[in-house]
């Protein structure tokens, strides 16, 4: 187990009712978040989904979307960004092009005419997510786990992230499971008032964060009681503890 799954654990653990999430004046407790977690995890294990899948996310500034890349970074999987928000048809041809075995989103995204009809033809399984989506949380569609499409697999791989496109199109990165690593618990090191090898704690203040989780500015933007945090839209954020 790494020293990054290790601390989210540690966090999951600290104080399950403290509130740690807000969102439209909902707050998520860490119990709501470890369960949503296990739901995530639960729902792939089931169709024969296991460590190093490629699972598209279709990524909104939306809290059911922060269980979900927690999960598969506690179970090695390789989290494939998309951005909910790019134009519809781009999405849907972006989506059949990458050839996953699997696609997680919000329900509404999902149920967008062309993505439906680009996951159907690929046949790519799909996890749809809403505000209570922890309670029944399954897989609809094949999950094509026999295939020998090598691309389904990308072992070692923590995350395929999409360059930020300012000098041509975007280009989709593979970051290594150890860079990812070594990269959030660096950013960690900046945390005003922490010492080196305390063990984590969670904060009393609130903290709004801003930045997209489609880039890699969002990801480092993780701290001791919020492992994984983003906003694409300036007018919807979240509160953190």
């Amino acid at each position: 187990m790494s020293a990054l799954t290790n601390i989210i654990k540690e966090i999951l653990a600290i104080d399950p009712m403290a509130q740690e999430m807000e969102f439209e004046q909902h707050w998520w407790t860490w119990a709501d978040i470890a369960e949503a977690v296990e739901a995530v995890d639960s729902a792939l294990k089931d169709a024969g989904l296991m460590a190093g899948t490629r699972v598209g996310v279709l990524l909104r500034n939306r809290a059911e979307c922060v269980p979900v890349i927690l999960s598969l970074i506690l179970s090695a999987r390789c989290i494939v960004t998309l951005n909910a928000l790019a134009p519809e048809q781009k999405l849907a041809e972006e989506i059949i092009s990458l050839e996953l075995p699997v696609i997680v989103g919000l329900s509404e995204d999902l149920a967008r005419p062309a993505l439906t009809q680009a996951i159907e033809s690929a046949g790519i399984a799909h996890l749809a997510l809403s505000p209570r989506f922890a309670e029944a949380v399954r897989l609809e569609g094949i999950a094509q786990t026999v295939s020998e499409n090598k691309r389904h697999r990308a072992p070692g791989i923590a995350i395929e992230m999409l360059s930020s496109g300012t000098t041509g199109e975007p280009k989709r990165i593979p970051l290594k499971a150890t860079t990812f690593e070594r990269t959030l618990l660096g950013a960690a090191a900046f945390e005003k008032g922490r010492k080196a090898g305390e063990p984590p704690k969670l904060r009393n203040g609130v903290q709004i964060v801003s930045a997209p989780f489609s880039h890699i500015a969002g990801i480092t933007g993780v701290k001791d009681n919020a492992p994984i945090a983003y906003a694409f839209l300036l007018k919807e954020y979240f509160q953190l503890r």
